[in-house]
């Protein structure tokens, strides 16, 4: 997966997710690195959005948190934060690492997956 190819994927999660008025987010499964996170008003229910991490080389986030619907809820984390984290988790080329923005926590908190694909499914 190239820069445009992950930049397209997240705009099309944040796309999906922009429709509902709020989504609260969960690990829901760790296995053979690929990291599975599940959206969605009701996660009791069902989820609304399934995104699937692979290649998965760290993770430094809640297990659940809540997400405000009316900006974009993933990044590509790039420029000084991305080598800081770089350094900070010794990420090796070809990692990406993404950016929840959780609400109630800090501005300068983030869920953070370091990663080397992402996929999604809508309406799981």
């Amino acid at each position: 997966m190239n820069d445009i190819g992950i930049e397209e994927t997240i705009a099309q999660i944040n796309s999906h997710v922009n429709k509902f008025q709020w989504m609260d987010f969960e690990v829901h499964q760790y296995h053979d690195e690929h990291l599975q996170i599940h959206g969605g008003i009701d996660l009791l229910e069902k989820p609304d959005i399934r995104i699937i991490f692979s290649g998965v080389f760290f993770a430094a986030t809640p297990f659940e948190w809540k997400t405000e619907t009316s900006a974009d809820s993933l990044v590509l984390v790039q420029g000084d934060e991305a080598r800081e984290l770089n350094l900070r988790y010794q990420v090796v080329e070809g990692i990406y690492i993404f950016k929840f923005i959780a609400e109630d926590y800090p501005k300068d908190f983030g869920c953070y997956i370091g990663a080397e694909k992402i996929w999604f499914d809508r309406s799981v």
